[in-house]
């Protein structure tokens, strides 16, 4: 008697064959060896084999659940990615909506233009009756008095910082000596600023362009008087462009700062400090140079309405500096003279409530 034949494998798809298939199988495709008789449920020792044939019937049985079985897998699968898919994509779509709401909300809070006051007073070097002129402390008293305008004065440091101080030497105003123009910066960041005007003010040092444009509110004007030339306006430009404060900073300045400040930004808005006093030629002059600010000083008030009217007709802020008591800041506002410089902030806001000027709140 030959030796039992041993039973056909099914190959796993995993081996690259289709199940029903084996190596030994034929090679037309066909099934036809799941037929055959085979040594399944054979007893030893026996010559019998009754239960070692599979039918026809059973085994196309077994060929249709197999593949009734793969085809389900596949389907249960791809329905399983499907699903995943589509939730992923529908997550992706909602983050990417929250963006771009926030995004077109940010731009749309952006866009909204930054209403800055037509009149006012102008706080000379901050709250400087009261604080140490050009410190951060004099700013911040300006802010919280209610000041519509804050000029303050720029020169450059021997390695080219922009640090607010009035005078060229340090020694008025700090406990240094020399031109600032002399001083690095690391050494004049040393300096007290503030016990000249009180102890109180002992911890005051001088401080940068960018520091002071840093706490000023986006709503006020900001009158940065520059005290030299062209790379002077280079510089400050390119700071004011840096804290986006274009809308709101000008810079009062002669024309050689005004063209390095033009150079790195066309749009910068120049208060001409050119011829400046009370005359008709340097009302004459700042409309010829497209400036968008003056800065009057000494006109008798009684001779103001015609040069008020000239520059109002050319759409030109009035600044005017050197009239310090009650009755002149008056005169002033009668005259329509937009910002008069005041170092009493407190004193020179009360005069404008009676002109209608409330006090300018920060945003």
């Amino acid at each position: 008697m030959s030796p039992p034949r041993a039973p056909p494998i099914l190959a796993s798809p995993m081996r690259g064959r289709q199940l029903g298939e084996t190596t030994d199988g034929p090679s037309d495709g066909s099934r036809d060896w799941l037929y055959r008789p085979s040594t399944i449920g054979t007893r030893s020792g026996s010559g019998k084999d009754e239960n070692s044939r599979l039918d026809p019937a059973s085994a196309r049985r077994i060929v249709t659940i197999m593949n009734e079985s793969r085809t389900s897998n596949n389907i249960g699968s791809q329905k399983a990615i499907n699903m995943q898919m589509h939730q992923t994509i529908h997550t992706l779509f909602l983050i990417v909506s929250r963006c771009a709401a926030i995004g077109l909300f940010a731009f749309a809070a952006s866009a909204q233009p930054v209403e800055l006051p037509q009149r006012g007073v102008c706080a000379h070097r901050g709250a400087s009756a009261t604080h140490p002129e050009n410190t951060l402390a004099a700013f911040r008293e300006a802010i919280r008095l209610g000041a519509h305008m804050i000029e303050f004065d720029v020169y450059l440091t021997k390695d080219k910082h922009p640090v607010v101080i009035h005078d060229p030497t340090l020694d008025r105003t700090t406990d240094g000596k020399g031109p600032v123009s002399d001083a690095k910066f690391k050494n004049v960041r040393k300096l007290d600023a503030g016990s000249w005007k009180n102890t109180a003010f002992k911890d005051e040092r001088v401080p940068t362009l960018e520091e002071a444009l840093e706490i000023m509110p986006q709503n006020i004007w900001l009158n940065v008087h520059l005290k030299e030339g062209r790379e002077c306006g280079e510089i400050a430009a390119r700071a004011i462009v840096k804290a986006d404060r274009l809308h709101q900073a000008f810079l009062a300045c002669n024309a050689d700062a005004a063209a390095g400040a033009r150079a790195v930004a066309p749009g910068i808005l120049i208060c001409n400090m050119d011829r400046q006093g009370g005359t008709v030629a340097y009302v004459d002059d700042t409309i010829a140079k497209g400036a968008q600010f003056i800065q009057l000083a000494g006109t008798p008030v009684d001779q103001l309405p015609p040069l008020v009217e000239k520059l109002k007709a050319n759409k030109i802020h009035i600044n005017y500096y050197g009239r310090e008591n009650k009755e002149d800041q008056r005169a002033l506002f009668k005259a329509g003279v937009d910002f008069p410089l005041a170092n009493d902030v407190a004193s020179a806001l009360s005069i404008a409530t009676e002109f209608g000027i409330a006090p300018c709140v920060q945003k």
